[in-house]
């Protein structure tokens, strides 16, 4: 498998994610009190996540950056490497390559 063809895989396993995930809450998303995230409802009504992270805050706050917004940069993103790296010899460090394995489920 080349380095284009990974990045194809993981832009389209992160789109089919990210599209599942703005379809139940669209964002923006932020965290909220206790562990919870919030995201915006119809009218401009905030709701509150139907669970808690146990882990505490800080994994919310993650949470509440990474919403269907970043990660459909991301997946333009991958589309784009993939798109200038057909074809190149690519470095094992390339950014882009990184993220596509690590959403792929491992390094090469």
């Amino acid at each position: 498998m080349t380095p284009a063809d990974e990045l194809r895989i993981a832009a389209i396993k992160l789109r089919e994610h990210v599209d599942a995930a703005e379809k139940k809450r669209p964002g923006p998303w932020a965290p909220g009190a206790a562990g919870t995230v919030i995201s915006p409802r119809e009218g401009g009504v905030r709701i509150v996540s139907g669970y808690t992270i146990p882990e505490g805050p800080e994994i919310a706050r993650y949470i509440g950056l990474m919403d269907p917004m970043v990660g459909h940069a991301l997946v333009r993103l991958l589309d784009q490497a993939a798109d200038a790296l057909t074809g190149v010899d690519v470095d094992d460090d390339e950014p882009a390559l990184a993220i596509a394995r690590a959403l792929n489920g491992g390094t090469r």
